[in-house]
């Protein structure tokens, strides 16, 4: 067994626009939630991103580079352009 810290990357917050959700839940069609989860994410850039699973929305946090780091955290918290990203830490301009 291997430990892997995640996050949450759901195609609900990052989706500039409203795709067709798969009929039927992430177990029952993991291929098109998967399909689904990478139109809505590559709307932010985060497209080189896999999740840990083709039935999660969960992906290794040592896979996220920087400026998908800094698009991350501008969405969760908001900040919009005033965030930015230098060796890994988050500065507030």
């Amino acid at each position: 067994m291997r430990l892997i810290n995640t996050i949450e990357i759901s195609p609900f917050s990052y989706a500039n626009q409203e795709y067709e959700l798969p009929n039927g839940s992430k177990y029952e069609l993991p291929e098109k939630w998967y399909h689904y989860w990478k139109k809505s994410i590559s709307d932010k850039n985060l497209g080189r991103l896999e999740p840990t699973r083709k039935d999660s929305f969960l992906v290794d946090i040592e896979t996220i580079n920087d400026n998908e780091l800094e698009e991350i955290l501008k969405n969760e918290l908001k900040w919009g352009t005033d965030l930015k990203i230098i060796d890994r830490k988050c500065i507030k301009q």
